[in-house]
């Protein structure tokens, strides 16, 4: 008797199962890669507005040809869409529905003229662009224009604007994180060389005491 073949998980299924992996109901990002997405479905998008806390929404190498459907997520402040297949469209509705975004990445995609540039000056809050390998990235003016267009932008394609590599990775956040940890212990040694110090005065106090109670 032959068996049934095993039917393909949904990409809604797929994703709920990387959610179930996570397992913080505090959770601020969610990075979803290699699901044949193509385009978002209502069921994917209310499955993740369910999320309230959602910050950062990465679908890189989704097939993602459009965004359309994509709205909702009225706190994300970073979006990464890297190696799909949006055309220049997708930035004209990113900034109509993302206005808070500080961080955002399509790079691999195939966004072609300057011209799609331009919602890019919508995004008043965005520090850190990535358009590598879009065919848009070729062009002489491409540099020049996006920093022209946005006045906040310190990053594009991991340059800064004098075209200086920068780049950002876990070993710099974790830096920051001793920063905050030394501060801490600093503050510790502090209070404790305090309640040494306090310990001492009592004891020469009661010493002192001692002394006029012999007398």
């Amino acid at each position: 008797m032959r068996r049934g073949r095993t039917q393909p998980k949904s990409a809604l299924d797929i994703i709920k199962q990387e959610i179930e992996k996570q397992n913080d109901d505090d959770v601020q990002e969610f990075s979803f890669n290699k699901i044949a997405i193509g385009q978002f479905s209502n069921e994917i998008v209310q499955h993740l507005l369910k999320f309230t806390t959602i910050i950062s929404l990465e679908f890189n190498n989704c097939s993602l040809k459009t965004l359309q459907g994509f709205v909702g997520f009225k706190k994300i402040i970073k979006l990464c869409f890297e190696e799909n297949e949006l055309e220049g469209d997708s930035l004209k509705f990113i900034a109509e529905n993302f206005p808070e975004l500080q961080f955002l990445s399509l790079s691999h995609n195939k966004i072609e003229k300057i011209e799609d540039l331009q919602p890019l000056k919508h995004l008043k809050q965005l520090t850190q662009l990535d358009l590598q390998d879009n065919p848009v990235s070729k062009n002489a003016n491409y540099r020049s224009t996006i920093f022209d267009l946005c006045e906040k932008l310190e990053i594009l394609d991991n340059k800064d604007k004098d075209g200086n590599e920068v780049q950002y990775s876990d070993s710099q956040e974790e830096e920051e994180e001793d920063d905050e940890d030394s501060d801490e212990n600093y503050t510790q040694d502090e209070e404790e060389e305090d309640e040494e110090e306090d310990l001492s005065d009592d004891d020469e106090e009661d010493r002192r005491r001692k002394k006029r109670t012999k007398k």
